[in-house]
């Protein structure tokens, strides 16, 4: 009877492997692997009943109880149906006085097993040693009950040598296979979620307009996404496997091969800017590095996100030479004084007009503030508030005319206009554009004196 046994048992263990074979290679095709996994527990059944415990002639014991239970349990009732038709077959093939107590037991286990999945399923029981050493002891306990629907004199003997034995090891089997089944969907279902994702991130790694790199320690290109190639240094498929200085130049290749070590050995993310020679010319990067968490071939590994910064680049630097521009356009206009004031008033800007028209030169101008130079000092409050509002509002002070203070006290008349300038990422700024017309003030006073004055004796 050990010798049955065993082969019962290395039949179990090959139904275990079987299964998972057969669920991972129709893992697309669920139904036919139901189909295929029923017929595994089926065919078990048949070679168990192949090489069983004779009691006597036509009555046999097995395991398929226990096979057929987990068959219902863990396959469904596809499964459960199939191995249970294939089982029935093989016994009514074998024939026998216990044919029909045979099928009964088939039938029986069939139920039971179904029965506990559906409570499972409900969140009653789960698959745990305790739970399933109960259900193999009800189960083989139930089939006890229905042994004795056998003759008296085989009944008498099934109670007296193979009752207790039946109990004793069917029921740790019927533990063993469940458990032994368990893990294997816990592991499918890992599996499962691990694919889908893997699947999800490499979705995501596609949808950004990034490029991303996995670079071990010794600087060898592991993963390359880009959703487009013209943004690599070469074609992903010569660049997996390569080392950094295989192919960038050595200058290069060493500042991205130390900013590796340092994110490594730090374990923060690190950033770096950096141009390029790509498939489609020169373009420039900042690029991203972050510890990956998990060794890959035995070697720590950064994931490096770069994002092609070309076109913000270009633009710095066309709106730094138009800014250039600008400026040299403003310092060289002979006649139109143009300062720049930051809102607490201190000059930013002052230009050669300024220079000709207030007597301050720009280093002196430059960093003092507009109330001291420039405002005379009934004035001053009137003009903080008025920049103060300015700044608050970004809404220009009314264009005027002004009598201002040069750098030796003198007034000076001037059309005042303002501008408010909001840079991004830079202070907000006044510019004030101011236009001499002294000349014009004094034309006007001397028209208005010859008005009431006769030019020759002075007199009304």
């Amino acid at each position: 009877m050990f010798i049955e046994l065993v082969k019962g048992l290395a039949l179990l263990l090959a139904l275990c492997f079987l299964h998972s074979t057969s669920i991972r290679l129709w893992r697309q095709h669920p139904l036919t692997g139901q189909a295929v996994s029923g017929v595994l527990f089926g065919g078990i059944c048949v070679v168990g009943m192949l090489t069983p415990v004779v009691l006597m002639p036509g009555v046999i014991f097995d395991a398929r109880s226990v096979v057929l239970s987990m068959a219902g349990l863990f396959g469904g009732p596809l499964v459960a149906c199939i191995a249970a038709a294939l089982a029935a077959a093989g016994r009514l093939w074998l024939g026998g006085g216990g044919t029909a107590v045979g099928l009964a037991s088939i039938a029986l286990c069939t139920v039971l097993g179904l029965l506990y999945r559906e409570a499972r399923t409900r969140g009653h029981l789960s698959v745990k040693p305790l739970p399933l050493a109960l259900f193999g002891l009800l189960v083989h306990a139930a089939l006890l009950g229905v042994f004795q629907w056998l003759p008296a004199a085989v009944v008498a003997r099934v109670n007296e040598t193979l009752a207790l034995p039946f109990l004793l090891t069917f029921t740790p089997a019927t533990v063993a296979l469940g458990l032994l089944l368990r893990d294997v969907e816990q592991r499918l279902a890992t599996e499962r979620a691990l694919a889908g994702s893997a699947a999800r991130l490499r979705a995501i790694a596609h949808a950004i307009p990034d490029v991303l790199l996995v670079l071990d320690a010794q600087g060898r290109y592991v993963e390359v996404l880009s959703p487009d190639d013209a943004a690599l240094a070469a074609r992903p498929s010569h660049l997996i496997g390569q080392r950094l200085h295989d192919v960038l130049p050595a200058g290069q290749a060493d500042r991205f091969l130390h900013l590796v070590t340092q994110t490594l050995a730090s374990g923060q993310t690190h950033s770096m800017e950096y141009e390029m020679q790509t498939l489609s010319g020169l373009r420039h990067f900042e690029g991203r590095a972050q510890p990956l968490g998990v060794t890959v071939s035995g070697q720590p590994a950064v994931v490096f996100l770069a994002r092609d910064i070309t076109h913000r680049k270009q633009a710095e630097s066309a709106l730094r030479e138009s800014e250039l521009r600008f400026r040299s356009l403003l310092r060289n206009i002979p006649s139109i004084s143009v300062q720049g004031y930051l809102a607490d008033g201190t000059t930013s800007y002052w230009n050669q007009a300024s220079e000709h028209l207030y007597g301050y030169t720009a280093e002196e101008a430059l960093g003092s503030n507009l109330l001291d130079l420039i405002i005379p000092p009934p004035m001053r409050e009137a003009v903080r508030q008025n920049v103060q509002q300015m700044f608050a509002t970004g809404e220009a002070i009314p264009a005027g005319e002004l009598q201002l203070r040069r750098k030796d006290g003198t007034p000076v008349h001037v059309f005042s206009s303002h501008a408010y300038i909001q840079v991004p990422g830079q202070p907000a700024e006044m510019f004030c554009i101011d236009i001499d017309i002294s000349g014009r003030k004094a034309a006007e006073d001397e028209a208005r004196y010859l008005a009431f004055y006769d030019a020759l004796t002075q007199l009304p």
